[in-house]
């Protein structure tokens, strides 16, 4: 303790190791001296010079031959003055921590009665911190929760250093009703608490918001119900148009094909050549015609039909599509490259119907080619898999892709390469029906190709 040897020590006075200057000292050894007995802190100096603070019992007494004689015990405090000035330091950082903090720290009995609130009551509740020592917290809550937040009391008691979380009403000072948000820990097992800590915030703002949503949802939610009614029911009556349209023009449609039939049969030799093209012309037209309204049909169907998802083979059902297209004469001498597709989750006969327009397409645009070629394939870009179908045909100009997926928009002549303008459209509705997105990339005379995504 002073760095001295025993027999050093035995060799020295007690202004030797005591810091008698010291005001404590002079104090100390007055009561000694009057009374016999002293007890205290004091400071002492070691060997070294470097000086300490001690708890020191001192006694006078008189020994059996009459002497006056001085008793002292001392005990270096040095590390327990350290140790309890790190816990005021402690204790200070915290106490800092809870009075400046915006939430609500209450510390309650386990009947509910507090016992602590930090400063910033005042702020939430409008009361000051003595106002709610003894107050039972149940006296603040809305009497609609008052019974529920007794059974979480209780739980909180019997569930030692587990959390319950709600959010309630508590009723401020000047009588109107706050919503806060509330965490409660029970850490009445742990001495140094002895409380249940409940941590509080103001959510009032926040509520109010969700309210309003709610009740915007709800009206919003009704106004979609009313549109979506008014809307299947308008679906409904252009679907019976669209049949009966498609009936009434598709009868005189063959009348006229069955009568330029008969002219062609039995009035050919009167006809002469000219007046047999005219007659061809009709039946040609006619055609087209008849495709026009299918196309259309099939265009206003799809966008009513519902989706029947099905993991798909996309390899086998191009190889079954380009199979078709080529015994059907499409362009049989066109060299067609399939890379590996892999599976998706679909409408199998919507997305069959899209590989059908597209390689239709290119077979039909580079059929004038010597040696017609069609690439399909797949790639992966930004997380996405995207399918394309290209070719070495006719192209188009770019500035005008923007048009090429709108109903009856061409950028070639019906005289060039037929068609009804509307395949394309469907292609687009199919792919907008799965979420999806298409476009196109071409220049004239080199080629034109078509990509589309859907997404799982």
């Amino acid at each position: 303790m002073l760095g001295y040897t025993k027999a050093e020590f035995l060799h020295l006075s007690i202004e030797d190791i005591a810091v008698l200057d010291d005001p404590e000292a002079r104090t100390a050894q007055r009561i000694r001296n009057e009374s016999g007995h002293y007890e205290g802190i004091l400071k002492f100096k070691r060997k070294d010079g470097t000086q300490f603070n001690a708890e020191v019992t001192s006694v006078i007494y008189t020994d059996e031959n009459g002497e006056t004689r001085s008793y002292a015990s001392i005990r270096d405090i040095t590390e327990k003055r350290k140790a309890e000035q790190q816990l005021r330091d402690s204790e200070k950082r915290f106490r800092a921590l809870i009075e400046n903090n915006k939430d609500v720290i209450i510390l309650s009995a386990s009947d509910g009665s507090m016992v602590y609130a930090s400063p910033s009551v005042n702020g939430l509740l409008g009361y000051l911190p003595e106002e709610l020592l003894s107050t039972s917290a149940l006296e603040l809550m809305h009497p609609d929760e008052v019974q529920n937040n007794i059974g979480h009391l209780t739980w909180v008691v019997e569930n030692p250093s587990k959390s319950i979380f709600k959010v309630q009403r508590l009723r401020h000072k000047d009588g109107s009703w706050r919503w806060i948000e509330a965490t409660s820990t029970s850490q009445l097992n742990d001495p140094a608490v002895n409380a249940i800590v409940s941590n509080l915030r103001d959510v009032s703002e926040r509520m109010i918001a969700e309210q309003e949503m709610e009740k915007l949802n709800q009206s919003l939610e009704r106004k979609v119900n009313e549109r979506t009614i008014q809307l299947q029911e308008a679906n409904k009556a252009l679907e019976s148009f669209s049949y009966m349209a498609a009936h009434d023009l598709q009868s005189p449609l063959r009348i006229q094909a069955g009568y330029a039939h008969i002219l062609t049969e039995e009035y050919a030799d009167r006809l002469g050549k000219d007046g047999i093209e005219v007659v061809e012309a009709i039946v040609q037209n006619t055609r087209h015609m008849k495709k026009l309204v299918t196309d259309l049909l099939d265009f206003s169907r799809i966008s009513h039909l519902v989706l029947s998802k099905q993991q798909t083979q996309l390899d086998k059902m191009v190889r079954e599509v380009t199979d078709h297209l080529l015994l059907k004469g499409n362009s049989a001498h066109a060299e067609i490259t399939i890379s590996e597709l892999g599976d998706l989750l679909c409408d199998h006969s919507l997305v069959k119907q899209v590989w059908i327009n597209l390689i239709s397409n290119a077979l039909k645009y580079s059929a004038r080619k010597d040696k017609p070629t069609i690439e399909i394939g797949s790639f992966i870009q930004e997380g996405a898999k995207i399918f394309y179908v290209k070719d070495n045909g006719a192209g188009f100009n770019q500035q005008y892709a923007h048009k090429l997926f709108a109903v009856f928009q061409r950028l070639h002549s019906s005289s060039d390469f037929e068609g009804t303008g509307v395949g394309l459209a469907i292609v687009n509705n199919i792919i907008v029906r799965h979420n999806g997105r298409i476009w196109a990339e071409g220049e004239i005379d080199k080629g034109a190709t078509f990509y589309f995504t859907i997404p799982e």
